[in-house]
């Protein structure tokens, strides 16, 4: 059996204490086997890292900026922030499992196919350096926006992914 509580130390701390206790026979007498860990310090760097976890989603969360999360493998998207639907009106069902060029028109102002230039712009993207580039992409209502793109490629558990930051110019 497995259990915590709080154990006050000799010093007058209060310290977190993880029990762990078995029965067993001792000499054919019932007993009870136990042993004691300070869990205090693994607490704290377990708080920790929730409380980072915690900051880096409010981040994502509330960005001002729309931010997607990329699959490198299938170039499909598998994140993205609130402000994707405040600015460009998808919510998640409409882009999630899509593609870059599932919501950009089929051509960009160069004349090129959103679908071919996106695909070559994200291929060995991962560990590769930031690309920054403009693109057009399509609101929901089927409207333009001009928009600053900065791509980011990294591997997570073994996994490429690439990180899209997305900022709307079209009133500049």
């Amino acid at each position: 059996l497995t259990y915590g509580y709080k154990a006050l130390r000799k010093d007058g701390n209060v310290v977190d204490v993880e029990v762990h206790d078995a029965v067993t026979t001792f000499k054919g007498r019932p007993a009870i086997i136990g042993s004691l860990v300070d869990n205090t310090e693994r607490k704290r760097y377990v708080e920790a890292l929730q409380d980072s976890e915690e900051r880096y989603r409010q981040l994502f969360e509330h960005s001002p900026d729309m931010l997607f999360l990329i699959s490198a493998k299938t170039g499909t998207f598998i994140a993205m922030n609130p402000a994707v639907t405040q600015q460009l009106g998808y919510a998640p069902y409409d882009v999630l499992g899509k593609s870059p060029w599932d919501i950009s028109p089929e051509f960009q102002p160069n004349g090129r196919r959103s679908k071919e230039v996106a695909q070559e712009l994200m291929v060995g993207q991962a560990g590769a350096p930031a690309k920054r580039f403009e693109w057009i992409h399509k609101r929901k209502d089927g409207s333009l926006a001009d928009c600053e793109v900065s791509l980011i490629g990294y591997r997570f558990h073994g996994e490429d992914l690439i990180q899209a930051i997305v900022r709307d110019v079209t009133d500049r």
